[in-house]
């Protein structure tokens, strides 16, 4: 018992205050010893499943983990001889003279049998304890093993006990069928430290931390007991990468699971993350583009990506590049379905990676960036996970210069959405947030000025679910296409642009159409209140001031009635005095119809076409009237009120008569006139943005609440300039109720 108490304190000495850089991993083991392997051992004769602990020989428990541990070390020594052949880097000499000392001590109890042994090597570079127990249980002899091992680094310590599991068992006299295991990493205290305070390392953000832990092999692999038949069906290397492809059965699926991780991590599985995965990062884009013929795929792992963009009948080039052969082959051979392309019919390869659209590039990819001059509608960025390289700004500076001039997208996959609740409020800002304000960044202040956005499909979890996609082209028709919510022309759109053998299937996807893609235009409010928290989102007015204002009620005024004037016809008069800068009648946003842009072109196209269908042009022509063109962030097309007394807002002919403004101008700009093109609060309230209307200076009780019209339009041309001039220039000054301009 000292000997344990010894050893004990001297690991955790070890754990806490370790020289050198190590990691730790525990393997649990439990089993039902085979009835054969117990007789054998303990000489119990046929009736050893029902036979006292107790009585059990301590050599029979020191003979089993003695083996045990003899087998740790020589596969540590075989783990550890592999990795340096696959490094080109020599075994060092402590390594290779690692043996296993014989400080064992054993006892056996009415519960059953227990042994603890200690091994360490000469140098003192790796450490292994092991401790072995038995106990009498109603399904028999059960066996228990748990490991402690801490080697140089986190692969070699992983490496080694997972590959210990299926020797366990034979080891250790378990029937592979009657046994549940699990292997965790524990953290050192400098690793807890580090991931509690956050670390020195700028570039891993709390949020990077926790994507990585999520998809990482000790999560969903190792780390569950409860899975079913866990078996590794590839272990190997590529130049650059560690790849692992392991089998599983999960509760929550029907079918075993396969699954790709590189480096640890995962990258590729056939459940249904990974077709949702696939589904969100291409199909919005490829939906919002209006015919997108030449697309670029920058993954490690496109094989499913490659297949979902093939199902578009306008694509008939697509540039694959970033990607590692090996793990590709891997999934071909493992998760064939996710290669399956038979959909483009007879005279191609079944194989989506070898369809004579795709063109797979075998060079690096900084070097093929910076030699490439081919152009391209759709770019598709699937982040690795951990990887910090894929979200450097220049990339995205070169990738701009590769878009095509007209209506191009590029989307981006990287990490989940932030918690609600856990923001790092410091001024570091991670990758991904840096290149979400690169991007978005005026190109006066060296952005690309891009459109940008986010939506999230937590079925793609534990694989990245948060997508930025980025329009350079300054919301052009793909942004417009994008941000439509007409979830019917979104599903017309799937029908008509998919090939023909898709879409005579059934559902041509499993997660992505009409429905999905509103969901995604409506963003988690975890992403306002990390922008919100982090800089520069919480010193701009929209965080600042607005949000503050909007949820507080001593800032809404909707005391205003309608009056009869001589020369206007109708004013809209306040009855209370009414402070600058608080909101006009606030339920306005609520009570108002928009018109979409596409569906907005398709009404005066019809009107154009039946001029004889005159309620069509009479509604037209209220809209025009009574309404006003809103293009806020994420929202496009007309806005009209439909039983608001905002109606009656007459136009402020100069700056004097104006009361009331919009709040757009007012909250769309940072310090130093950069306008701000990512905008969760924005986005999330567009419709409110679009419509809501606050005062421009104190008004006094029996004020007329006027409006300078010019806001009405994004782009004000000179017709509507005369339009405003005229009617400024007419003896009822201001009034429009009567006048419409086509």
């Amino acid at each position: 018992e000292k000997m344990q108490v010894s050893h004990f304190i001297s690991f955790l000495l070890l754990y806490a205050f370790g020289a050198k850089a190590s990691s730790t991993y525990n393997l649990y083991f439990d089993g039902i010893l085979h009835p054969d392997a117990g007789n054998r051992l303990a000489g119990q004769g046929d009736d050893a499943n029902g036979s006292d602990c107790s009585t059990l020989p301590p050599t029979f428990l020191t003979e089993l983990s003695t083996n045990f541990m003899n087998d740790i070390i020589h596969f540590y020594n075989t783990v550890q001889l592999n990795m340096a052949s696959e490094s080109t880097e020599e075994l060092s000499e402590s390594a290779k003279c690692l043996v296993a000392q014989d400080d064992i001590f054993c006892r056996t109890t009415a519960v059953g049998g227990s042994c603890v042994a200690q091994h360490l090597s000469e140098s003192d570079d790796m450490e292994v304890n092991v401790l072995t127990r038995l106990q009498k249980s109603k399904e028999g002899i059960s066996i228990r093993a748990e490991v402690i091992m801490t080697a140089p680094t986190m692969h070699l310590a992983r490496e080694t006990l997972t590959g210990m599991v299926p020797r366990a068992s034979l080891k250790l006299g378990c029937s592979t069928d009657d046994m549940v295991w699990s292997i965790q990493h524990q953290p050192s205290f400098t690793e807890a430290k580090e991931s509690f305070l956050g670390g020195n390392d700028s570039v891993i953000a709390d949020q990077e931390r926790k994507d990585c832990r999520a998809a990482s092999i000790d999560e969903l692999i190792l780390g569950k007991a409860w899975m079913k038949n866990r078996t590794r069906l590839d272990h190997t290397s590529s130049t650059s990468h560690l790849l692992d492809v392991w089998s599983y059965e999960d509760v929550k699926f029907l079918t075993p699971v396969k699954s790709l991780f590189v480096d640890g991590y995962l990258a590729a599985t056939t459940s249904p993350s990974g077709v949702a995965h696939a589904e969100a990062l291409v199909h919005p884009a490829m939906i919002a583009h209006p015919s997108p013929t030449r697309a670029l795929i920058i993954s490690l792992t496109p094989n499913v990506i490659v297949k979902e963009v093939l199902k578009y009948k306008s694509i008939n080039h697509v540039s694959v590049v970033g990607l590692d052969e090996v793990a590709t082959s891997l999934i071909e051979k493992h998760m064939p379905n996710q290669c399956e392309c038979g959909f483009m019919g007879p005279k191609e390869p079944s194989n989506c990676m070898q369809c004579t659209a795709v063109k797979v590039v075998k060079e690096s990819l900084n070097s093929w960036l910076f030699s490439q001059e081919e152009s391209f509608d759709v770019v598709f960025v699937d982040v690795p996970i951990g990887n910090h390289e894929w979200l450097s700004t220049d990339m995205y500076d070169r990738l701009h210069n590769l878009l095509s001039e007209k209506d191009a997208i590029i989307v981006v996959s990287s990490g989940s959405m932030p918690s609600l609740f856990e923001v790092d409020t410091e001024t570091i800002l991670s990758s991904r947030e840096s290149l979400i304000r690169h991007v978005s960044r005026e190109s006066k202040f060296g952005g690309l000025d891009a459109s940008t956005l986010l939506y999230d499909e937590p079925l793609a979890q534990p694989l990245s679910s948060t997508y930025i996609i980025i329009f350079p082209q300054d919301a052009g028709s793909p942004y417009y296409r994008f941000v439509r919510r007409n979830a019917p022309a979104i599903d017309v759109d799937l029908v008509n642009r998919l090939r023909p053998d898709i879409s005579d299937r059934g559902h041509p996807t499993m997660v992505y159409d009409g429905p999905t893609h509103l969901n995604y235009l409506m963003i988690s409010r975890a992403w306002e209140h990390w922008y919100c928290q982090t800089i520069p989102g919480r010193n701009l007015p929209v965080c600042a001031d607005f949000l503050p204002k909007w949820f507080n009620q001593s800032y809404h005024f909707s005391n205003a009635e309608v009056k009869r004037d001589p020369k206007k016809g109708r004013s809209l008069i306040t009855r209370e005095d009414i402070p600058k800068g608080h909101f006009v009648l606030p339920d306005d946003a609520a009570l108002g119809i928009r018109i979409e842009r596409d569906k907005w072109e398709a009404l005066n196209q019809f009107v154009e076409d039946f001029p004889d269908a005159t309620m069509f042009r009479d509604f037209r022509d209220f809209v025009i009237a009574f309404g006003f063109e809103s293009e806020s962030l994420e929202r496009s097309g007309w806005v009209v009120s439909i039983a608001s007394n905002n109606s009656f807002t007459n136009h402020a002919c100069t700056k004097e008569e104006e009361t009331t403004t919009t709040i757009r101008d007012i909250h769309f700009t940072e310090d130093g006139g950069n306008d701000i093109e990512f905008s969760p609060p924005v986005n999330r309230r567009a419709d409110l943005f679009g419509v809501l209307t606050m005062t421009s200076r104190d008004v006094k009780a029996g004020e007329e609440l006027t409006m300078d019209y010019s806001c009405f339009r994004e782009n004000p041309d000179e017709e509507f300039k005369e339009f405003l001039r005229e009617i400024c220039e007419e003896e009822n000054g201001g009034l429009v109720h009567d006048t419409v301009i086509e």
